[in-house]
């Protein structure tokens, strides 16, 4: 419930709210949500295209992976 809260909160600037970045994390997460050892390919693919990784799209990267946000966290 936190997490759907976050991410109906998006901060204007987000990522997440850029049409365009937004493609971009769509299309890393479907690249590679089914290998072994996504979360760390995903993550490193996001910082490498987008520069950083926001809280909002650490709770989006966790639901369409279907981690838990710590798990998100601890990488």
């Amino acid at each position: 419930m936190l997490m759907q809260k976050i991410l109906e909160k998006i901060p204007s600037g987000d990522p997440l709210n850029d049409i365009e970045m937004k493609k971009t994390i769509d299309r890393i997460l479907d690249e590679n949500k089914h290998l072994d050892g996504a979360t760390m390919v995903v993550l490193n693919s996001l910082q490498e295209a987008i520069g950083f990784i926001s809280p909002a799209m650490q709770v989006y990267v966790a639901e369409k992976l279907g981690e838990p946000i710590s798990r998100i966290h601890g990488v």
